[in-house]
């Protein structure tokens, strides 16, 4: 695209001054038809120096618009590759969120009415005790804890002082006797060694049937000092 204008700056009044109207007329069409058609006129003296100063800064504009022609054309090929990419991206989109708007059928679980008096039947029923367990504790979720006879004895190493055996008795009576306050499977053992260890720092002794060995003392326990031995898991809960 050929360039249509050209800029003429007010630091030319000073080398115009110095000129007759008639000479500035000749400057003028003289700086048309070099920034036009390229043509240098044919000028002497005052008009030569006048038209060297102008024709300067004409060259230098005409340079810049040139490197910003090519500059613009560069960017709108590059653009134009742009747009067909972005074209075919929006395009691939499209078909893309169809297909996924296309139905599909899913199959949806039908409910199975209860029987009235068999919600019962949901709940976990506790599992058949293993042969050698001395105790089944019930927990929050209404399975049981079973103790064996070997985990027990253990236990009875580690609390002398306790009929172990009967103080499962007793947790497993307590835990029936208070639902909302039943152990968790990951909290029940703490809840067990903590209840044997408040007996045996009660200062009580099992019985183990032998002669002259004190046998333990019948305990009468307040719901403040059970409360107190069930809290053991609080934090396990």
């Amino acid at each position: 695209m050929a360039k249509e204008s050209f800029i003429l700056y007010y630091d030319i009044r000073e080398p115009l001054s110095l000129l007759t109207n008639e000479e500035r007329g000749k400057l003028f069409m003289g700086i048309l038809d070099y920034a036009e058609n390229g043509i240098e006129p044919d000028f002497d003296g005052a008009l030569r120096m006048a038209f060297a100063f102008i024709k300067n800064t004409l060259d230098r504009d005409a340079e810049a618009w040139e490197k910003k022609s090519i500059r613009r054309a560069e960017a709108g090929r590059k653009g134009g590759k742009q747009s067909q990419a972005n074209q075919a991206i929006a395009s691939f989109a499209k078909q893309n969120e169809a297909n996924q708007a296309v139905p599909v059928p899913v199959p949806v679980p039908v409910p199975v009415p209860v029987p009235e008096g068999k919600e019962e039947s949901a709940q976990p029923s506790p599992a058949a005790a293993p042969a050698d367990t001395v105790a089944s504790i019930i927990l929050n979720d209404k399975t049981e804890y079973h103790v064996a006879s070997e985990q027990a004895q253990h236990w009875q190493e580690l609390f002398p002082g306790v009929d172990v055996e009967q103080e499962l008795r007793n947790m497993v009576a307590w835990c029936e006797a208070n639902p909302t306050r039943r152990k968790t499977r990951k909290g029940v053992q703490k809840f067990i060694t903590g209840w044997l260890s408040r007996e045996q720092d009660s200062g009580r002794t099992r019985s183990a049937g032998r002669k002259g060995q004190e046998a333990p003392r019948n305990r009468t326990y307040d719901m403040a000092e059970v409360e107190e031995m069930s809290s053991f898991d609080v934090l396990e809960e």
